[in-house]
C-alpha cells in the first residue's frame, strides 16, 4: 500500500535491509540486494482512493502469504515492541502438514483474490464485510438488500468472523432462504445475493459460546451450570446457534440440557408436536397458530413459555384407509382359532362355510370394495377429531417434559377456524359406513387377496385353518419342530463368542412362530400362502 512515489517506497523498504531488523525480512531484502534493487516489477493487485481499504488488503494479504511483506515496524500502537511473531498463514500450513491447504482445509490452491462485495445500485464495493453488514443493520427502512459479490476466496476479515457475527442473516435462494453461514460458496463466486434480513449476533451471545467452548475444555467448570437460575441457562441455550459444526451443537444441547434436567426438573428437548390426521379441509397455518397460540397459558417460566412457543408446530400424518379399518386376519392367525362360526349366516358360501369377496356383499357402499380408500369423517365428527389431537398433543408433551403445565382446553370455536369451508365432495362413503360394514362380518376373517391387495376376502375362521394347515404343516416342504426358549440363548451366546456384534445388533424383541397367509383367488380351495417367521436374529 503506498500513496506515494513508487520509487520513493520502493527505497525505503531498500533501506530498511541494510539497518538489519527481523531476520526473515533481512533475508530478503539481502537477496533483492545481490538481485539488483534497481530490478523490480510492480504489479497492482488492488486499486482504491479510501486508505482504509488499502490498508485491509495489505494486513489481509500479509497473514495469508508471509509476514514479510509488511511495511510497518514491529510495534504496536503505544510504541511497544510486539511480543508475538505471527507466521503467515501459508507458513503455518507448511509447518503443521509439510504442504499448502486452504483455510477451508481443502486441498485446492487459492490464488489469494479478495472478495470484495457492495449494493447493486451504489457504485463501489469494500472488502470490509463486517462494516457493510452493519451499516445495512442500520437502515432497515431499505427492506431486502441486493449486493453484489466479486468473487474470491480470501477474506478480510476473515470467513469465521463474518460467520460468527452474521451467520443467521437469511439470503434468498430461489423460492426460499438459507442461513449466511452456509452460503459461502455463492460469495465466492461473482454474481448477485439478496439479503433477507441482516441480523448480528449480540456480545452477550457471543460471550456465552466463549464460556461453552470454555466448558468442552474443563469439564469441571460444567458444574458452573448447576449454579444458574433456569432463565441464566435457556439463555445460554439460546447461544447454541452461533457454533457452526454439528458437533459443537449436540455437545453444547446435551450438556446445557443435562443442567436444565437437573435444576428445573424439565426436558428441553422435546416439543410440543400436535399430530394431525390429513385433511383436505383443514388449513395448516391456523392449526399451527392455534397450537402457539396455546402455548401462550401454559403455567411456565416467560422465556421457557416463549422457546416453548418458538418450537411448537404440526405435523400431518395418513389417514387409515379401509384395508387398516376392517382387516384381521393377522389376529385370527395370532390366535389359532379353528372354530366355525358362520352357521345361519345369509351370505355365500362354499363346502359349508362362508367364503366370498366384499364386493359380492348386498348393500355394500362402493368406498368399501377397495381395501385402499380412505374414508372421510363428515360435519361435527372432523371437529371432534381435530379437538381430541390439539389435546393428546399437549397431554403428550407434558408427560414426557416431566413437569404439569395446566390443562389446555380448546374451544369448537378456534377449531372451526382451521377449517375453510368446503364441503365435502363425497357424501358418500364415510367412515361410519365402513364400520358399520365391520360390524356386520363380526366374527369372520377378513383377508387381502395375495395378488389383488386392494380385493378383501371374507371367510370362516375354520376354512382359513385349513388353509393355514395345507399351506404349512401339510406339504413335504414343511418340517414340524417343537424347540424351547433356550435356543435363543444359545443362539445369543454363539453371537457373543464370535464377536459380531461388530457387524448388526441382536435384536431380542421379536418372538418365535408367528405366520400368517393370503388368498390368491376364491377359485382355489387351497391357499397359497405368504409365511413369515419372526425370529431372534441380529440384524
Amino acid at each position: 500500500m503506498t500513496e506515494r512515489d513508487l520509487w520513493a517506497r520502493w527505497r525505503e523498504h531498500f533501506c530498511q535491509a541494510k539497518k538489519g531488523g527481523c531476520k526473515r525480512r533481512r533475508r530478503l531484502y539481502n537477496w533483492l540486494s545481490k538481485v539488483g534493487a534497481h530490478k523490480y516489477v510492480a504489479t497492482p493487485i488492488f486499486t482504491s482512493n479510501s486508505k482504509s481499504e488499502l490498508a485491509a488488503v495489505e494486513r489481509t494479504l500479509i497473514k495469508r502469504w508471509s509476514p514479510s511483506l509488511n511495511s510497518t515496524s514491529g510495534k504496536n500502537k503505544k510504541g511497544e515492541k510486539k511480543k508475538r511473531k505471527r507466521f503467515g498463514k501459508k507458513e503455518r500450513s507448511k509447518n503443521r502438514r509439510g504442504g499448502m491447504r486452504s483455510a477451508e482445509g481443502s486441498d485446492r490452491k487459492s490464488g489469494g483474490k479478495i472478495v470484495a462485495i457492495g449494493e447493486a445500485r451504489v457504485n463501489g464495493k469494500t472488502v470490509k464485510i463486517v462494516e457493510f453488514l452493519r451499516a445495512g443493520i442500520k437502515n432497515k427502512e431499505k427492506g431486502d438488500m441486493v449486493v453484489v459479490s466479486d468473487g474470491g476466496d480470501t477474506w478480510s476479515d476473515g470467513w469465521r468472523v463474518v460467520r460468527r457475527l452474521f451467520g443467521e442473516t437469511k439470503v434468498k435462494i430461489g423460492r426460499g432462504t438459507r442461513p449466511l453461514k452456509k452460503c459461502k460458496r455463492l460469495f465466492d463466486k461473482k454474481g448477485e445475493l439478496t439479503l433477507k434480513r441482516i441480523t448480528e449476533a449480540s456480545p452477550t451471545t457471543l460471550r456465552l459460546r466463549n464460556h461453552m467452548i470454555a466448558m468442552f475444555k474443563n469439564k469441571c467448570r460444567q458444574t458452573d451450570l448447576l449454579k444458574k437460575n433456569l432463565k441464566e441457562l435457556l439463555k445460554y441455550y439460546s447461544a447454541i446457534k452461533t457454533f457452526t459444526t454439528k458437533r459443537s451443537k449436540s455437545r453444547a444441547r446435551s450438556m446445557l440440557s443435562r443442567a436444565i434436567k437437573e435444576v428445573s426438573g424439565m426436558s428441553v428437548c422435546k416439543s410440543v408436536i400436535a399430530k394431525i390426521e390429513f385433511d383436505d379441509i383443514i388449513r395448516k397455518s391456523e392449526v399451527t397458530r392455534l397450537v402457539r397460540k396455546k402455548t401462550e397459558g401454559l403455567q411456565l417460566a416467560k422465556p421457557m413459555r416463549e422457546m416453548v412457543k418458538r418450537r411448537a408446530w404440526m405435523v400431518g400424518t395418513r389417514c387409515p384407509n379401509v384395508g387398516d379399518l376392517i382387516l384381521n386376519h393377522r389376529r385370527f392367525s395370532s390366535l389359532r382359532a379353528s372354530s366355525c362360526t358362520c352357521a345361519g349366516l345369509p351370505y355365500p358360501k362354499r363346502d359349508g362355510h362362508v367364503h366370498f369377496r366384499i364386493g359380492e356383499l348386498d348393500r355394500v357402499l362402493a368406498i368399501v370394495k377397495n381395501a385402499k380408500n380412505v374414508p372421510r369423517n363428515e360435519g361435527e365428527r372432523r371437529e371432534a377429531r381435530l379437538k381430541s389431537e390439539f389435546e393428546n398433543a399437549f397431554q403428550t408433551w407434558e408427560i414426557e417434559l416431566g413437569k404439569p403445565c395446566g390443562e389446555v382446553i380448546v374451544n369448537m370455536s378456534e377449531v372451526d377456524k382451521c377449517f375453510d369451508g368446503r364441503k365435502s365432495e363425497e357424501q358418500v362413503g364415510n367412515l361410519g359406513e365402513v364400520m358399520m360394514v365391520k360390524l356386520r362380518l363380526q366374527g369372520l376373517v377378513l383377508a387381502p387377496l395375495d395378488r389383488n391387495p386392494s380385493e378383501t376376502l371374507v371367510l370362516c375362521p375354520c376354512l382359513y385353518a385349513r388353509g393355514m394347515d395345507e399351506t404349512f404343516f401339510q406339504i413335504d416342504g414343511y418340517r414340524f419342530r417343537e424347540r424351547s426358549e433356550e435356543e435363543l440363548a444359545t443362539a445369543h451366546a454363539k453371537f457373543v463368542r464370535k464377536n459380531l456384534g461388530v457387524h448388526g445388533k441382536w435384536d431380542a424383541g421379536e418372538r418365535i412362530g408367528s405366520a400368517y397367509m393370503l388368498y390368491p383367488s376364491i377359485r382355489t380351495r387351497r391357499g397359497s400362502g405368504q409365511y413369515v417367521q419372526h425370529m431372534a436374529n441380529p440384524r
